[in-house]
Formats: C-alpha cells, sequence, structure tokens
C-alpha cells in the first residue's frame, strides 16, 4: 500500500509502510522544534490507510519521544539553590572580616604618636 501516513499529534505527519495487518512502520515526523527543546513528550498517533483519513476515533496510541534535552529534576533545582546560597553567604562572611581588619587597621593608624 502505498501513501499511507501517521500522525504524531502536535508533531504532525509523516509517512508509514504497511508490514501486515498487525504491523505498519512509521517514519517520524519533521518538526519545528529542536530535540533539545524537547525531554519526553507523549503524542496521539493515528494512521490514515489512504494518506488523507485518520482512525483518530477508532484506534489510537500513545508514542513517547525522546529528545536531548536535559532533564532537571526538581531536587537538583533546590541542591543548586542550596549551594547558591551558601556560596554567597561565604562571600558576605569573607567580606565582613575584611571590613573588619580594615577597620582594626584604621583605627590603629588614628592615634597619635
Amino acid at each position: 500500500m502505498s501513501g499511507m501516513r501517521c500522525k504524531f499529534g502536535r508533531f504532525g505527519e509523516a509517512s508509514a509502510i504497511y508490514i501486515n495487518e498487525t504491523f505498519v512502520k512509521c517514519t517520524t515526523p519533521p518538526f519545528d522544534d529542536g530535540a533539545d527543546t524537547i525531554y519526553k513528550e507523549s503524542a496521539p498517533i493515528s494512521v490514515a490507510m489512504n494518506g488523507i483519513d485518520f482512525a483518530d476515533d477508532q484506534a489510537q496510541a500513545d508514542f513517547t519521544f525522546t529528545g536531548t534535552a536535559p532533564y532537571i529534576s526538581f531536587i537538583t533545582i533546590l541542591l543548586l539553590l542550596a549551594a547558591i546560597a551558601f556560596v554567597a553567604y561565604a562571600v558576605a562572611m569573607l567580606i565582613e572580616q575584611y571590613h573588619k581588619k580594615n577597620a582594626v587597621q584604621d583605627a590603629g593608624e588614628d592615634v597619635p604618636a
């Protein structure tokens, strides 16, 4: 059969090949979003045996697109925020010690000899 098409939800349509009565091979469609913008997303898939009339209401399966976008878990974000807070605190303490040291030195220079 020629002219078969598969539709992958928002990702669009692509060509399909009829293998047997229980198997159709679909190519993945080209899409505008780069693979690096998608971590993982499910999309409904449907088939049009004639390339036009998709069987959306008869049979539908989900397909998971896995892109190359990095997955950052909530725990990872919390750990990064904690590390940033720790570094900011450490820098603030160093600045405070520097100012105290300079204040002591400045006070010592003001004493007349």
